[in-house]
């Protein structure tokens, strides 16, 4: 164990230098040449674009009494207190709640279609024996009904909170999205080409870096997690375990009404010098490693980003009118089926 901890922290050290400069030049990501890409779908989260949208409306607070008898699609989703936009004119809670629940429901649709189901045979997502389609339908109801921030009161102005990083985890794990690099990543800070007219490069953030149940974002605590506390306790008090029976701690044992201990053979002072001098030389070796600096295929734009989007794919521009003019939900938008077509 000693040996590999010091060959691991020499090999470390070896390649900070190199991965601290690569850090400071322009956004990279390594290419793994033998994977094949799986889901990697551009947005490559659901909602992901409309993240820098929908931080700039002005949202209220709202409990969960108040929408539970208007919600429709994300109804078994949205179990907390959620913050609803704030409307410019006066405008019932039931028309705010379904436009919100619309919307979601909007994207659950083409994000499934863009990984290649047929979005129409999951009307009721939550009935689902596809783990991948009940976390894009609770990834879109996260984005669309942000939980209000704690302790606001009802109509007081809250805060877009994102989803979590846990949440869109999930998401990762249950669709098995693979892109064959470092660019599928929850919480990021990314320079992408600004729009035409505009800067040339603007910043695009994902999600909150933090697991929920959060106060600073949407979303609950994943299966994974749940499993991955369990495991850890698990393995703690299994260490403990181990660590005590070395120590000749907890070794009684009682035999015949008296009670004896175990002694532990230590090891031998030659052994563990022998140990630490190969430890250290594997130290010297990882030190002069050159390793990291090897011709490793590398790109300045992640995979996903660089696959066609389906968001552009499946807008719909009415005959004669300009690209700008694009919607992406023609029945919405109330366009005649005649058109449609």
């Amino acid at each position: 164990m000693a040996v590999r901890v010091a060959f691991w922290a020499a090999l470390s050290a070896a390649c900070f230098r190199v991965g601290a400069t690569l850090d400071r030049a322009a956004e990279h990501f390594t290419q793994n040449t033998i994977c094949r890409q799986n889901n990697c779908i551009n947005p490559v989260f659901p909602g992901l674009k409309e993240l820098p949208v929908l931080d700039q409306i002005l949202w209220q607070c709202s409990n969960q009494s108040m929408v539970a008898d208007y919600l429709d699609f994300c109804r078994n989703v949205v179990k907390y207190d959620p913050a609803l936009k704030s409307p410019n004119a006066s405008r019932l809670v039931k028309e705010i709640v379904k436009e919100q629940d619309d919307k979601a429901a909007e994207v659950f649709f083409f994000h499934l279609s863009g990984l290649g189901y047929d979005a129409h045979e999951f009307h009721n997502p939550d009935r689902s024996a596809d783990p991948c389609v009940r976390q894009v339908w609770k990834m879109a109801c996260y984005t669309y009904f942000p939980k209000a921030q704690a302790g606001c009161k009802i109509g007081e102005s809250s805060p877009y909170l994102r989803p979590c990083r846990n949440t869109c985890e999930s998401y990762v794990t249950a669709c098995r999205v693979e892109c064959c690099d470092e660019s599928v990543q929850c919480a990021f800070h990314h320079e992408v080409p600004g729009d035409p007219g505009a800067a040339a490069f603007r910043t695009e953030t994902g999600y909150v870096d933090a697991d929920g149940p959060s106060g600073v974002c949407t979303g609950v605590m994943s299966a994974a997690h749940r499993s991955g506390v369990s495991s850890a306790i698990l393995w703690l008090l299994c260490a403990l375990h181990i660590v005590t029976r070395s120590t000749g701690g907890f070794a009684g044992a009682r035999t015949g009404g008296h009670c004896t201990s175990r002694q532990t053979v230590p090891l031998a002072a030659s052994g563990r010098w022998r140990v630490g001098a190969f430890a250290a030389a594997l130290a010297v070796c990882a030190s002069a490693l050159q390793g990291c600096v090897m011709d490793v295929p590398h790109h300045e734009v992640g995979n996903w980003r660089r696959n066609p989007d389906y968001l552009t794919a499946y807008e719909f521009i009415r005959p004669g009118e300009p690209a700008n003019t694009a919607v992406l939900n023609s029945c919405s938008a109330g366009v005649p089926e005649s058109e449609e077509a």
